[in-house]
């Protein structure tokens, strides 16, 4: 329940004495200030003129540590009061941006605490929650977000002047009492890390008392709840990145990706929050070696009910086009692509498991008569163009829609990407109108090392460079556990996001995203539903049917983040095959893509 600034009883405002008290009461935290006075500006730029921030008040100063190394800013907090509540909780007024109008490296800026690293925070355009293990709680509660239209910049204020977007709100860091000192002030300090320069930014502001002039409640209300996933209709929805590469192989085979194999796990798990994630290392870059490290590695990092991890591979036929593989049983094999093979790629052992096509994979998959997916991407991309030709029902079962390559969807939909040339007939709403069935996901590609906020126009791979989010997976499901969301992505019971975590539940007569009905079960005018909930304004809303926008809804922020859809198909032709997905966009361009519902 939101309490909000005001005494039930009296109606009156609390004052800030009152408000401390209460949160003491309702919640056993203690609030402080978090930022009282500088202690070392280090590398950040010190700003004093039009602070940009968010609500009513302005910070008279702030501190800019840009994404370099070596960077750090260190301040103190207000002192700690004497106190017997088991927690506390330090208010800070912060600001977390790109730095330019064009995308920029992704990294990380890890925050202590007396010393103490108690999380490590991204560059993100939505409020979000960082939960470690017995040390502290770290929500950032996005009030204000500036966005601006590809290839444009803002001019936020004195430091911040060609922006592409920037998000302002309050930082709340939960303690145990134990780990501060009263009638001291704690010590914090945010260090950049980072393998690239780049021009992302973090701030912290020196200004108002935020305890009394700021709505700290709401925040307050999402500490006590951690992390919890959001939930649509009897399941809960879950968010990965089962599309990634590391820069550790196989000896002398090569590399294409960064960072250590526990790098890129860590990374995934601490610092994008992923519930789960694959490891999806290329075909060519694996021996039987080296396979056999990466599913000790699937193994050790695997954390039901906290961050699920899936054995993978990436089959990267040069021919064919590229097929992640999943399985339920780190016991399996991989295999090479055959023209990697003939290219010398991973040594004998390797070229005597290799297959020549797609078909000849799905063959061997059937010998192992165990749980596995294929999955196309980049299927368009006319540098790895995949040949629809070869589908299989039993094991394609999904198709990646958008990753760092940006938007398979159709080929007006590319402007969210780098722009690669593209064979628009073997985008997706292609296959769908050939009648080929797939659930949708999404994930990154990425090669960086930063897995679910992959991004690095300087590295090699010119694909990384993006506007949006790097691609997620989400998943309706009971539970988090590698079974139950491989059983999701099986059942399409799954959609895209270009990176907002977006929720979204899309059905038809009540059927699930990702069913295949008939039409004695929909009857003469099938009713769809959704139910949306963005992070920021949702700008539009459609209903594509068989290739084509049957529905549309603009929105103007009535109900900011939040809509409700019924809507019923009035042409419908049970004659003939239809499909139809839904499609969400906000305003800061991020986008959601259900899977379809198929209906004979």
């Amino acid at each position: 329940m939101y309490d909000g600034p005001f005494d039930p009883h009296t109606g009156r405002r609390r004052t800030m004495d009152e408000a401390v008290a209460w949160a003491r009461q309702r919640y056993g935290y203690e609030m402080v200030n978090g930022f009282d006075r500088i202690i070392d500006e280090g590398n950040a730029r010190h700003n004093k003129d039009r602070v940009a921030s968010f609500g009513e008040f302005s910070p008279y100063e702030a501190w800019y540590l840009d994404s370099w190394q070596p960077g750090f800013v260190r301040w103190a907090s207000a002192p700690v009061p004497e106190t017997d509540a088991p927690s506390v909780v330090f208010l800070l007024s912060i600001g977390l941006g790109n730095g330019s109008a064009l995308p920029q490296p992704t990294g990380r800026f890890d925050l202590l605490l007396n010393d103490r690293r108690v999380a490590s925070l991204r560059v993100v355009k939505h409020s979000e929650t960082w939960v470690s293990e017995g040390q502290a709680t770290v929500h950032y509660e996005v009030r204000r977000l500036e966005t601006a239209p590809q290839g444009l910049g803002l001019i936020l204020d004195s430091v911040v002047r060609e922006e592409a977007f920037a998000s302002y709100g309050l930082l709340l860091v939960k303690v145990d009492r134990s780990l501060v000192r009263p009638g001291d002030g704690a010590i914090f300090e945010v260090r950049a890390e980072n393998r690239n320069v780049s021009t992302q930014w973090f701030k912290v502001d020196k200004g108002t008392n935020v305890r009394m002039h700021s709505d700290f409640y709401t925040g307050l209300a999402a500490v006590e709840r951690g992390r919890i996933a959001p939930r649509v209709g009897q399941y809960n929805i879950y968010f990965g990145d089962i599309h990634t590469h590391s820069g550790q192989t196989a000896g002398g085979l090569g590399t294409c990706g960064t960072g250590s194999v526990d790098e890129n796990y860590l990374y995934a798990r601490d610092v994008s929050n992923l519930d789960f994630y694959a490891l999806t290392e290329h075909d060519w870059q694996t021996n039987e070696e080296h396979w056999a490290t990466l599913m000790q590695k699937v193994e050790a990092y695997n954390a039901p009910g906290r961050f699920a991890t899936i054995p993978a591979f990436e089959w990267t036929s040069l021919v064919y086009g590229h097929r992640n593989v999943y399985y339920a049983d780190a016991n399996q094999p991989f295999f090479l692509s055959w023209q990697e093979a003939q290219a010398g790629k991973g040594g004998r052992q390797a070229m005597a498991a290799s297959v020549d096509s797609p078909r000849e994979l799905w063959a061997k998959l059937d010998q192992l008569n165990t749980f596995a997916i294929t999955a196309p991407h980049h299927p368009s991309a006319a540098s790895h163009p995949l040949n629809w030709a070869f589908w299989n029902a039993k094991y394609d079962r999904l198709v990646e829609i958008y990753s760092a390559w940006g938007s398979s969807e159709y080929p007006e939909n590319r402007s969210k990407g780098f722009g690669a040339d593209r064979y628009g007939h073997l985008d997706v709403v292609e296959a769908l109108n050939r009648g080929l069935r797939f659930g949708i996901i999404a994930s990154s590609d990425g090669h960086d090392g930063n897995p679910g906020n992959a991004q690095s126009p300087v590295y090699r791979h010119h694909h990384l460079w993006h506007y949006l989010g790097s691609g997620l997976a989400a998943v309706l499901t009971d539970d988090l556990s590698r079974g139950s969301v491989l059983q999701a992505l099986h059942d399409r019971r799954c959609y895209a996001v270009t990176g907002a975590p977006i929720a979204l539940d899309f059905r038809l007569n009540d059927h699930v995203m990702g069913s295949e009905l008939t039409a004695d079960q929909v009857g003469r005018r099938p009713m769809i539903t959704a139910d949306v909930t963005g992070t920021t304004h949702l700008t539009m809303l459609e209903i594509i049917k068989n290739g084509r926008v049957v529905w549309r809804q603009p929105c103007y922020g009535e109900t900011y983040n939040r809509e409700t859809v019924a809507w019923v198909d009035e042409q419908f032709d049970p004659g003939r095959e239809n499909y139809y997905y839904f499609k969400v966009t906000q305003r800061d361009g991020e986008m959601a893509w259900s899977s379809p519902i198929w209906v004979s």
